[in-house]
């Protein structure tokens, strides 16, 4: 059985509506495809995927194997190329580093060391799960960036922060989940594969408040309502949801479909993702 995660709940509702939608439009019974939430970070995530890779562990052979583990969900662009829409097949995922792991680039910076870069821990998807998402994306008609990920602690909403850390680590996007839930399925022998959307681009510095709305779909509209000079920022980050949610949503149909060798037509949905932009 495929298995595929989200930190959030917005990120596969339209998920859960084209996979309605498949399972209508299909000639017979589909294998089943098991969406699951597992929460934001890294206490979160982990402990929910560990959870559920154990209590599948006594059938795993006829589980989540071949199909696997994929994570999908939105992402923070630090590579000034990515847009919003943009997907993203990472070959590896970055976590952030303690400062003892941190090493400057030689002859880089100014004269106390140059830049800091880190070139340590990553962890490195399944390789047939990720030639499966690229010729799934081709099929979809979405652009594909291979630019690698950096799991962080916290939120990153400023502009000069995700300049630093993308001065920092060789990756082009951040998240709070990919490096973790990767760990948790190497532990377990999942195969495992994360396919972002980035949301906010480089150069958005995003509102403070935004970690305060991201557990309820009530809460933005009560900031709107209680606080209305947050309205501009809220439709704006608004309109990229939806553009990020459609390409997410086109991709995981299309993995489904091509992992089940169904044809494109079934379940299709077209959409902003068919034009969307990514980097190579």
């Amino acid at each position: 059985m495929l298995t595929i995660v989200a930190s959030m709940e917005h990120e596969v509702a339209g998920l859960r509506r084209g996979l309605n939608a498949l399972s209508a439009q299909a000639p017979g019974p589909l294998p089943p495809v098991d969406v699951q939430v597992i929460g934001i970070g890294k206490k979160e995530s982990q402990k929910r995927v560990m959870a559920l890779l154990e209590r599948r562990r006594p059938s795993m052979a006829g589980d989540l194997g071949p199909d696997g583990l994929l994570l999908v969900g939105f992402a923070g662009a630090v590579d000034t190329r990515l847009p919003t829409g943009a997907l993203c097949l990472s070959t590896r995922y970055y976590r952030a580093a303690q400062a003892e792991e941190i090493s400057p680039i030689s002859g880089a910076g100014d004269a106390s060391g140059g830049q800091p870069y880190f070139t340590g821990d990553f962890i490195e998807p399944d390789q047939r799960m990720w030639q499966q998402s690229v010729d799934a994306a081709c099929e979809a008609g979405v652009r594909i960036s291979h630019l690698d990920s950096l799991t962080v602690d916290c939120l990153v909403s400023g502009a000069q922060e995700k300049a630093s850390l993308g001065q920092s680590y060789p990756v082009g996007l951040v998240n709070m989940e990919d490096y973790w839930v990767a760990a948790a399925a190497a532990e377990a022998g999942v195969p495992f594969l994360s396919a972002r959307v980035i949301l906010d681009t480089s150069n958005q510095t995003l509102p403070a408040y935004l970690a305060g709305l991201a557990g309820s779909p009530l809460r933005p509209i009560l900031a709107a309502v209680f606080m209305p000079w947050r309205i501009p920022a809220l439709i704006q980050l608004g309109l990229q949801f939806h553009l990020a949610r459609a390409v997410l949503t086109r991709f995981a149909l299309s993995y489904i479909q091509y992992i089940r060798g169904l044809p494109e037509s079934v379940g299709s949905t077209p959409g902003p993702a068919a034009t969307s932009v990514g980097v190579n």
